[in-house]
């Protein structure tokens, strides 16, 4: 039987933590190992996170000695890590009783194979409380199977697979995988590099896995738009993005996230920027354009 390790870094949401370890436990195709690895929580969030591997013998508590990120968790993990195949799951995702049987299978059809990703549903928490049951979950950035066999660079940066939904061959994960200190993107990265170095992708047409959005995501951090900036600016200047197609995905996706950030800044201003009709035209030539935002910030503060 195929030996599979999952990876879940936590850091303070132990309510959701438990009900992430529940979904890893009632695999149909039960996991080899469940390594928590606690990135830098709290004491008390500590000692709770503690109390899982007295429940079960195949779960472990790995505990980093400061805040190494999302990406910087998952590396962690993964040295510890001892299964053939492993599934990173973040402390406020879920997974349905069948996803690791399910990607095995495929696995099974096709050895060559090194990641399996499946579709994913999603549902907002309510916000008085991050641990209650979601409702209306439902599928986001549907995969186009076919595209992510024959390009698969594109095809991530287009759908961009959450990590949860993704089962990895652990022998084409080399070294520390993830980048580190990253707070957006990492697992993108990640992705992006193994289809260009050759590894094969499979889709799943299942919808095995659940991600949450509450207040407590690290999209609402203050500096998440910066490092998604940083996310963009590490994939255009890297190795992945080899044809002139994957370049000008790599550069659509980018000009995509500034026109919507573009947009929202532009709503918050536009009382100002309607008595500014040139500061307002100004502002949208900006768009694309090196430092964008440095300068559109500043036109902004002239405006208001």
């Amino acid at each position: 039987m195929e030996q599979v390790s999952i990876i879940i870094p936590t850091r303070d949401r132990w309510a959701m933590l438990q009900e992430a370890v529940s979904s890893a436990l009632a695999q149909t195709h039960p996991a080899r190992e469940i390594i928590v690895v606690d990135n830098s929580t709290s004491p008390a969030s500590a000692e709770q996170a503690a109390s899982l591997t007295a429940r079960h013998p195949r779960i472990s508590l790995l505990r980093l000695p400061g805040e190494l990120g999302p990406g910087g968790a998952r590396n962690a993990g993964l040295k510890r890590a001892s299964g053939e195949f492993v599934l990173f799951l973040d402390d406020d995702d879920l997974l349905h009783p069948q996803m690791l049987e399910s990607n095995l299978a495929c696995f099974r059809s096709d050895p060559g194979l090194s990641v399996v990703c499946c579709h994913c549903e999603a549902s907002h928490l309510p916000a008085a409380n991050a641990g209650a049951s979601s409702t209306h979950p439902r599928i986001v950035d549907r995969l186009d199977g076919r595209r992510l066999e024959s390009q698969s660079v594109i095809a991530i940066l287009r759908y961009a697979p959450k990590t949860c939904s993704c089962l990895v061959r652990r022998a084409c994960l080399e070294g520390a995988p993830f980048r580190e200190r990253l707070w957006a993107g990492e697992d993108i990265l990640l992705w992006t590099d193994l289809a260009a170095r050759g590894h094969r992708f499979r889709l799943n047409p299942r919808v095995l896995a659940h991600i949450r959005f509450h207040g407590g995501n690290l999209h609402v951090r203050h500096d998440f738009t910066a490092e998604v900036h940083r996310y963009y600016r590490l994939l255009l200047a890297g190795p992945a993005l080899r044809t002139k197609e994957e370049r000008l995905a790599g550069r659509t996706r980018f000009f995509l996230h500034q026109a919507r950030r573009l947009q929202l800044d532009c709503v918050r201003h536009l009382p100002a920027l309607l008595r500014h009709p040139v500061r307002l035209a100004r502002l949208l030539l900006l768009l694309g354009s090196d430092g964008w935002e440095t300068r559109a910030a500043g036109l902004e503060t002239q405006a208001s």
